[in-house]
């Protein structure tokens, strides 16, 4: 009887053994979430690196493993550089919180998560502030963005930061909702002209007057003039809108 009382035990505490894991032994995973789409990507399936002796994972493999319905170009290929990416921890925190832009495409690649803490660092070239090195990412968003660009700087404004409207039975970011959104103190100068920029280089102008009609399409990802202003007025891949010179 004792024998087996033994033998008990010692089952009873393998099994409490092989159910117990280390934090490193855990197959750990952020959820990715674009719009309606949410993934998990698990620490296993993602290829990891050594960077300064710690175990990690470069942060651009999260998108790039990712099947997100990004907008493309017409050969097909995922124009990552109109998106921002934000890193959120599981107490809730990310940079933009505290009024500091998403991280872009490019910053993606100097970025790692730790495999041990799922902590977010970055390569010290890129100067970022300390509060884009999250602790315990459990999620990353992936947000459409729109930079407003002036004669001294360029600011970095997330969709999620502006205001949507109906219009046509379709939903859409109203184009001077995205210049208030990069300075609360803007006033539109409806003689004053703005130039739509793409990100593959395409541009077109419009009067301050005009841009009060104009409108991201949500659906066709397009810019969207009412009355319509032609075709060549229907952007895709709108990257920046240019303010006139002071």
């Amino acid at each position: 009887m004792r024998r087996l009382l033994v033998i008990a035990t010692a089952a009873a505490i393998v099994g409490l053994t092989a159910c117990s894991q280390t934090p490193q032994e855990e197959d750990k995973f952020i959820t990715v979430k674009f719009e309606n789409v949410e993934l998990q990507k698990h620490f296993s399936e993602l290829p990891h690196i050594n960077v300064g002796g710690i175990e990690a994972i470069q942060a651009s493999e999260f998108v790039t493993t990712s099947d997100l319905p990004l907008e493309t170009d017409d050969n097909g290929n995922k124009l990552y550089q109109l998106y921002g990416y934000r890193f959120i921890g599981s107490d809730g925190f990310y940079a933009h919180k505290k009024g500091s832009p998403d991280n872009t495409w490019d910053q993606l690649e100097f970025g790692y998560i730790d495999v041990s803490t799922r902590d977010v660092f970055w390569d010290t070239t890129l100067g970022l502030s300390r509060r884009y090195n999250i602790r315990d990412v459990d999620t990353l968003k992936v947000i459409r963005q729109f930079w407003v660009v002036g004669d001294t700087d360029s600011v970095q404004v997330p969709i999620d930061d502006c205001d949507t409207v109906t219009v046509e039975d379709t939903l859409c970011v109203p184009l001077v909702s995205v210049l208030e959104a990069s300075d609360t103190m803007f006033v539109l100068d409806t003689t004053a002209v703005y130039t739509l920029r793409a990100v593959d280089g395409y541009s077109k102008d419009v009067t301050g007057a005009q841009l009060l009609n104009g409108y991201w399409n949500t659906v066709s990802r397009k810019v969207k003039f009412v009355p319509d202003m032609g075709s060549a007025y229907r952007i895709k891949f709108l990257q920046a809108i240019i303010k006139p010179s002071d």
